[in-house]
């Protein structure tokens, strides 16, 4: 019997395009034929992947053969270090040869010209957390967000359900346009603030009963100019039409549709009658 762990374990692999040998395959494919819950964990594992590799590309440079060298000699001190060393004093020999690595000027000097595999890291995983999609456009950031919401990943900056007091926070973090809170038949939870080509933006969490509902709003203006990406096709039928839904099998129902100047972006797990219920569509 395929425990959870090991299953989450095929479903990585087969997220990566791993080889599976022919019984884990048809475990998955099992599993994925029988288990809604499953195709959304496999949908979400997919996306994430995505994310990483798009980011990882847009963040690489090149770092200098020198730089390389020195980390490798350090790493050799510090392997013959721990070796000579009693046991009390192999960390304080592992920092002293770390030391010896970054103490150079001139790797000081390369650090700021060039940036280091360190650092290009950090930056990588500070943008996953503050940008968790896969590209500048709003119902791919929507559809991923709202599955770090769902799975227990997205952190709430302000809970309230205070509208006035979301305000006031969006405006301290730099969101520059009026928020908009729709007639929505469920509980405000709270927001947060997410940054779209230096541009922030607003996120809004609500609850209806045991399902989520996602919210992200940014200035129509950088929409119109390019800063913040909308497919061309979802934002034809906003300005044809007011609004657009859409509903993806395993993920949820998107709903866009413009309030004044401010382009407004949800998804849901609900079906798009349950969801589009839910809305007052009077006031939009």
């Amino acid at each position: 019997m395929t425990t959870g762990n090991e299953l989450n374990a095929l479903f990585s692999a087969y997220a990566d395009g791993e080889r599976l040998d022919p019984s884990e395959r048809s475990t998955v494919e099992r599993a994925l034929s029988s288990s809604e819950s499953a195709r959304r964990d496999l949908a979400l594992q997919e996306a994430t992947r995505r994310l990483v590799r798009q980011r990882s590309n847009s963040l690489r440079a090149d770092v200098p053969n020198d730089l390389l060298l020195r980390i490798t000699r350090g790493m050799d001190e510090a392997d013959r270090a721990l070796e000579r060393q009693p046991q009390s004093r192999q960390a304080w020999s592992l920092t002293a040869a770390l030391q010896g690595i970054f103490a150079s000027p001139r790797y000081v000097r390369g650090l700021i010209v060039t940036g280091s595999v360190v650092a290009v890291a950090l930056v990588a995983l500070f943008l996953l957390r503050t940008s968790p999609t896969s590209s500048s456009e709003l119902s791919s950031l929507a559809y991923t967000s709202f599955g770090t919401v769902v799975n227990g990943s997205f952190a709430i900056e302000r809970e309230s359900s205070n509208e006035s007091e979301l305000r006031s926070f969006f405006a301290s973090q730099g969101v520059d346009f009026p928020i908009f809170f729709p007639q929505l038949d469920a509980t405000l939870r709270g927001g947060s603030v997410v940054t779209i080509n230096g541009q922030q933006c607003a996120q809004l969490v609500y609850a209806a009963g045991p399902k989520t509902v996602y919210l992200l709003e940014a200035d129509n203006n950088d929409v119109v100019d390019g800063s913040v990406q909308l497919d061309q096709e979802i934002r034809q039928d906003v300005e044809q039409s007011r609004w657009h839904w859409e509903e993806r099998d395993e993920i949820g129902t998107l709903f866009v549709w413009k309030s004044n100047n401010v382009m407004c972006t949800a998804v849901s797990d609900m079906p798009t009658q349950e969801f589009s219920a839910l809305f007052r569509l009077e006031t939009l």
